[in-house]
């Protein structure tokens, strides 16, 4: 068995670097992130939030709890009013140690870290995408 992993490999070669693209997409998201903590106003207290930039213009943070819905709804636990939004766009929900996102079949989907997804777990600092709008993920202990 160990014999046939060594083969697999060896015959593989050496692993790939990342294309430019890729790499420079990862600075671009790291870069925002920074900007991004930089306004943050307030000491961030909870264990688990979302960063975004509101409508006046200020980075506001939103506590996970439990879970949140965010979407255009005025009956979502987080409101952003834009049209690329759908009324219920995603859903993060904290379950003992782990949180997840879930797409609620928005209409231009949702993505972390440029890869769409249905569900996924999120890790602090993944930039979360949903329309026109972006979000950062802060989980304490991660």
């Amino acid at each position: 068995m160990k014999d046939d992993i060594d083969s697999a490999l060896t015959e593989a070669g050496p692993p790939l670097a990342p294309p430019p693209e890729a790499v420079e997409d990862l600075l671009a998201r790291l870069h925002f992130v920074e900007r991004l903590l930089k306004e943050v106003q307030q000491p961030l207290r909870d264990e688990a939030l979302l960063l975004y930039r509101a409508q006046n213009g200020q980075v506001e943070t939103r506590a996970i709890g439990g879970g949140i819905v965010v979407g255009r709804d005025d009956s979502t636990d987080l409101v952003i009013n834009s049209r690329s939004v759908s009324r219920r766009h995603f859903s993060v929900e904290s379950r003992a140690a782990r949180t997840l996102i879930r797409d609620l079949q928005s209409r231009g989907g949702t993505f972390v870290n440029g890869a769409r997804i249905e569900q996924r777990q999120l890790v602090d600092g993944d930039v979360i995408s949903a329309g026109d709008q972006t979000f950062v993920f802060l989980k304490k202990g991660d």
